[in-house]
């Protein structure tokens, strides 16, 4: 697997070793087994680039022996894919997080256009790796618990006393002493969370129109709108769905591969998202794809939470017993 990764860590002034630089290498490297594990996909190679940058988080750059082209991969991945022209990922050394790390590299092992797949297959395999959601500033356990909550019809007592919510902030200032951060990965002190109480928006429409979105045209994975919880919850409902449906059609990032592919190579024009998903997924349209997702989704979510609140009562009769000894 070694093979597969070029490191360059020395960038620091004066040619500084970077601390524990094997551990970082070995580190790494296993990533890229458990990212290309989860997407069913072959390792192919890359470069990582570490620099010494505190407002700079990641960029990735895909490259192809007709193309070369740079984009933030906090906005989602570029051109196509190349096994002799070897994505590079640029990370800023206070940003090795294993989650961070293994966003970046899913993008440069499935480099797509089209930025609902690019940022879903990456915020999903960003969450098997953490197994949580605090890159996307939820406090919820598993994305299906952030769909459960934001996007039902009726949110359950047990999902409720389990405290499945955002956090209760004021919204970011448009004074320009506040600015809007612009990454994907913000330090604690500059968040800036959006008050929620109750959300529920056309999860239909967001999917519908995220679906279509490409690189360079971003909107709802824009990095600069990240703050917003509409955009955050495109990322939830774009991992989630790629997620669930990748597990039951294994081969579904490889046909995203090789649609991805450059124009010129074929004179077939590209799928769309929407045609590619029909043809892989048992020839179901987007809507039948969508109402199996949301149907396990929501219930997957409420076994999830009901089984976190008969914890909790556990725990606190747990507790009661030893009051009363």
């Amino acid at each position: 697997m070694s093979k597969n990764i070029n490191f360059d860590l020395d960038f620091l002034s004066g040619g500084t070793e970077f601390p524990n630089e094997e551990n970082l290498k070995k580190g790494v490297e296993q990533l890229l087994e458990q990212v290309v594990a989860l997407l069913n996909l072959p390792a192919r190679p890359v470069k990582l680039q570490i620099v010494n940058e505190p407002d700079f988080v990641a960029h990735t750059r895909f490259s192809t022996p007709t193309t070369s082209a740079t984009s933030r991969a906090t906005s989602g991945g570029n051109t196509s894919p190349s096994s002799q022209h070897p994505s590079t990922i640029t990370l800023s050394k206070n940003c090795l997080q294993p989650s961070i790390v293994a966003h970046e590299l899913t993008h440069s092992q499935l480099p797509t256009p089209w930025l609902f797949f690019g940022e879903g297959f990456a915020t999903w395999v960003a969450y098997q790796i953490s197994g949580n959601c605090t890159d996307l500033w939820f406090s919820e356990p598993s994305l299906e618990e952030i769909f459960y909550n934001y996007f039902a019809e009726e949110v359950s007592e047990a999902s409720r006393s389990v405290g499945c919510r955002v956090s209760e902030e004021t919204p970011p200032s448009s004074d320009t002493r506040h600015p809007i951060p612009v990454t994907r990965y913000p330090s604690p002190d500059t968040r800036h969370p959006i008050p929620v109480t109750r959300y529920n928006p056309d999860y239909n429409n967001l999917i519908r129109l995220a679906l279509m979105e490409r690189a360079g045209s971003s909107h709802f994975f824009s990095p600069e709108r990240f703050y917003l919880l509409e955009s955050r919850l495109a990322y939830v409902l774009a991992g989630s769905f790629c997620g669930y449906w990748l597990k039951r059609y294994p081969n579904l990032t490889s046909a995203i591969y090789e649609a991805s592919r450059p124009a010129e190579r074929s004179a077939e024009p590209m799928e769309r998202p929407d045609e590619l998903l029909s043809r892989v997924c048992g020839n179901r349209s987007i809507e039948e794809l969508v109402l199996i997702w949301v149907t396990s989704s929501s219930e997957t979510a409420c076994h999830a939470a009901s089984r976190a609140a008969s914890r909790a009562a556990s725990r606190a009769a747990s507790r009661e017993v030893k009051i009363e000894k």
